[in-house]
């Protein structure tokens, strides 16, 4: 991968910003103003943020998860192939990732696996099996992976080079800092309250929010109408629609 890099990752052409408070403020600043301005990667980060969530939700109680509802403790070899079963399942949809974009574009991919990745966690909250609960966590990783990685391959495609660094930025702090972390906090606190499972129920079904969200925003349609025209033939990886303003 570094070697296939044949020119810098900045543009040399601009003049550096000054490390300073108000210069770092700024430059946050125009990030998010691309954000709240082109309403398709704003909402594919609300998607992201969503789906983050769940997963920080879940992963967050997964030790004691494995603990009382699998009755597995919190060491051994089946402890390890559950607890790795969702990192592994991220591993096979980065890798799968070339293949799948020279055959749909990265808005669709996401859009499909959305459903599959709300099912798959949902389902999962209610195991009481190690064997499934591997299952249930590696699906579940592969579809998750497919949708965030490529939320973040569309907004790499639609936006201007000179923003990629701000709006990748703050879109990733927006959706995992702070999606995932208040997953984590949201059923850790929960789960102090009224016990493990309904917190991790309850987070899973936040991502029926990022379904119904997805298949109703401007993009599905877009991507829908595409695909029955000649953007199907493209041999190619198919390009998103611009954002919308």
């Amino acid at each position: 991968l570094v070697r296939s890099i044949s020119r810098p990752l900045y543009d040399p052409d601009r003049a550096p910003s000054q490390l300073s408070r108000a210069a770092f403020a700024a430059e946050i600043a125009e990030g998010l103003r691309f954000l709240r301005v082109y309403v398709d990667v704003r909402t594919m980060t609300i998607i992201s943020g969503l789906a983050c969530m769940t997963s920080g939700g879940f992963i967050a109680l997964m030790v004691i998860w494995c603990d009382r509802a699998l009755r597995l403790g919190t060491s051994g070899w089946r402890f390890g192939l559950v607890y790795s079963a969702w990192g592994v399942g991220g591993l096979v949809a980065a890798i799968s990732l070339t293949w799948l974009l020279h055959r749909s574009d990265a808005v669709t991919i996401a859009l499909r696996a959305l459903p599959f990745s709300a099912v798959l966690s949902i389902a999962t909250s209610f195991v009481r099996w190690w064997p499934l609960a591997v299952l249930g966590l590696f699906s579940w990783g592969v579809a998750h992976g497919l949708v965030v990685i490529n939320i973040v391959c569309y907004r790499q495609q639609v936006t201007p080079e000179p923003l990629l660094g701000r709006v990748n930025t703050s879109s990733r702090m927006l959706a995992w800092g702070i999606g995932y972390t208040g997953g984590a906090l949201i059923s850790g606190s929960l789960s102090q309250m009224i016990g493990l499972h309904a917190p991790m129920t309850t987070m899973t079904l936040v991502s029926v929010i990022a379904v119904v969200m997805g298949w109703r925003s401007p993009l599905h349609a877009a991507t829908r109408a595409a695909h029955r025209g000649p953007a199907v033939a493209m041999t190619g990886p198919a390009h998103p629609p611009s954002p919308t303003p």
